[in-house]
């Protein structure tokens, strides 16, 4: 999962959010138990409510175990509260799909209605957006450009007190700290030809431009 951001700046604000998940999970469950305590486990069709949503006691039990999970997750930390929100988060979401499709049957095992599946997916969708948001890592320094070699493609500014070496043509880092060509004994062939050339043919231009001068 190397697509999900590390070190996110909103990631504190994810982290108490799934907090507040864990503990309205943990304080519905313990509420719960105590409302539907000498009830059957698997009892459906009652009338025990937690805060407007109907639950029995088997779901109060899932509820405490659930809550002090996220709950814990989210106080300690160190990614481990990343993995419990993504996956926690899944799980929440599809709980509440699966018991959606068995409202009105026998198998509502948990006595889910729908007010119950519509909390479900929306603490579902605050784990997994807490669990994306929520990886931390060791925090690197951002590289420094290195002055030891110069960039290809660039031509380095001469300064005063340069010097140079006739080492393979290319630039390199001076001792005293400027940046100077290394140029060797064919370069200095070649502009030497090139400036004979260059004269040549300044010579050859005046000398045809003064003929043609005289000739109009």
């Amino acid at each position: 999962m190397s697509h999900i951001p590390v070190n996110h700046r909103l990631q504190p604000l994810y982290r108490v959010l799934a907090l507040l998940a864990g503990l309205f999970v943990l304080v519905f469950g313990i509420i719960g138990i105590v409302r539907t305590a000498g009830d059957p486990l698997f009892q459906q069709g009652g009338d025990d409510e937690v805060f407007g949503i109907p639950l029995n006691l088997a779901f109060a039990i899932i509820s405490v175990i659930v809550g002090l999970v996220v709950t814990g997750g989210a106080v300690y930390g160190h990614n481990l509260d990343h993995f419990i929100n993504l996956w926690g988060g899944v799980v929440f979401m599809l709980v509440g799909l699966l018991m959606l499709t068995l409202l009105q049957t026998s198998a509502n095992f948990l006595n889910f209605h729908l007010v119950t599946c519509i909390v479900s997916f929306l603490i579902g969708a605050v784990m997994f957006a807490a669990g994306l948001y929520g990886r931390v890592g060791r925090r690197t320094s951002k590289p420094t450009k290195s002055t030891s070699a110069p960039i290809m493609g660039t031509i380095p500014r001469r300064t005063p007190g340069h010097s140079r070496e006739r080492r393979s043509g290319r630039w390199r880092i001076t001792p005293t700290g400027t940046v100077s060509p290394e140029v060797t004994a064919d370069d200095w062939r070649f502009i030497r030809r090139f400036r004979h050339m260059a004269a040549r043919n300044l010579f050859r231009a005046a000398m045809w431009r003064t003929e043609w001068i005289y000739a109009v």
